[in-house]
């Protein structure tokens, strides 16, 4: 059986460690894209790390390269002004 490659963009945070975790139990490969990947060393127990901004096109595209599937965890702490949810559609 082929093991799925799946990448969770934010996946640092407390849903995408409890669910990276999961997928690694299922079998899943799994590729976690993070602003800053040195302050999440424990993830590469279960996942491969990779560091790229989630609105950097080239960045990210280059980070994706080779999964099957993307989760889009990211999320909005603290906004800058003219900043948000439409900048992370």
């Amino acid at each position: 059986m082929r093991h799925q490659h799946i990448a969770l963009i934010g996946g640092s945070g407390f849903v995408g460690r409890h669910l990276t975790h999961h997928l690694r139990n299922a079998g899943y490969r799994c590729r976690v894209i993070t602003r800053h990947a040195f302050r999440h060393p424990g993830l590469r127990l279960s996942a491969e790390v990779r560091e790229a901004a989630p609105h950097d096109r080239d960045a990210l595209a280059a980070a994706l390269d080779g999964c099957d599937a993307v989760v889009n965890l990211a999320g909005i702490l603290n906004p800058a002004p003219g900043e948000g949810f439409r900048r992370a559609a």
